[in-house]
C-alpha cells in the first residue's frame, strides 16, 4: 500500500474480495522506516487503525515485529 497512489482504493478492493468475516493481513512501513523506497505513503499506527476501521474492518491487532514495519490483522465485517 505504500507504493500505491491510492492506498484506501487498495483497502476497499482487498475487502471487497475478502469473504465475510475473512482475515485480513497487511504489513506496511513505520514512519520510522528509512525513505530508501520512495515510498508514496507513510504510516503511524493511528494513521492505520483509523484507516482500517474506517474500512470496516473490526478486530484491528498489531503485531510487534521491529520498529520499521506494522503487521495488523483484522476482520471483514458482514456488511
Amino acid at each position: 500500500m505504500e507504493h500505491l497512489d491510492n492506498d484506501s482504493a487498495a483497502l476497499s478492493e482487498a475487502l471487497r474480495i475478502l469473504k465475510p468475516w475473512g482475515k485480513l493481513i497487511i504489513s506496511v512501513p513505520t514512519e520510522y522506516m528509512p525513505d530508501i523506497y520512495e515510498h508514496v505513503n507513510t504510516y503511524t499506527s493511528e494513521k492505520l487503525k483509523e484507516m482500517l476501521l474506517e474500512a470496516g474492518v473490526v478486530d484491528v491487532s498489531f503485531y510487534d515485529i521491529d520498529k520499521t514495519r506494522y503487521i495488523v490483522s483484522g476482520r471483514k465485517t458482514l456488511l
